[in-house]
């Protein structure tokens, strides 16, 4: 039969040992969702007006690579607005009065037409990118990895200093 003593301290070790768990599960769950790394590299991208074109870069200049007329819908491209958060970029076309829009890669180039005959050689495009509703901030997926490592490196640090664990 255990005493009290005894019964207190497994309590104390499986209640640490199971918040040093917790911690590990959630830092390997965050290690899926990671983005790639690549992906993250900036690039810049241009209109190219005379060969009705768009090309992209790296911030540097390196890496250059046309993405083409975006499935034949530029007509003299003056201006690109991104919104990366749903991988599309938006082109005004000066020659043609129309607004296009493509996946960053260049490809799926669909014609939004003149936006209700509203445009007339448009030299530029900007984008309200705000959301309705209410915006709760997280953490980010490097967030909350850290703070898993955190509380994993304190369970244990706990664990040692109670003299649960050996080392």
């Amino acid at each position: 039969m255990q005493n009290n003593s005894s019964i207190r301290r497994s309590y104390r070790l499986s209640s640490i040992a199971g918040f040093a768990l917790f911690a590990l599960i959630v830092t390997a769950l965050g290690f899926a969702f990671l983005p790639n790394i690549a992906e993250a590299v900036p690039d810049m991208y241009v209109a190219n007006y005379n060969n009705d074109t768009i090309s992209r870069a790296n911030l540097d200049g390196t890496g250059g690579v046309s993405l083409g007329n975006l499935g034949g819908t530029l007509n003299g491209p003056t201006g690109i607005a991104l919104d990366l958060s749903n991988g599309y970029m938006y082109v005004a076309n000066y020659d043609d009065n129309t607004i296009s829009r493509a996946n960053l890669d260049g490809t799926g180039g669909v014609s939004l037409g003149n936006l209700g005959g509203t445009l007339n050689e448009p030299h530029g495009i900007a984008l309200d990118l705000r959301q309705t509703g209410l915006a709760v901030s997280t953490l980010s997926e490097w967030g909350m990895i850290a703070l898993s490592l955190l509380m994993a490196g304190s369970a244990v640090l706990i664990m040692r200093r109670r003299k649960l664990v050996t080392t």
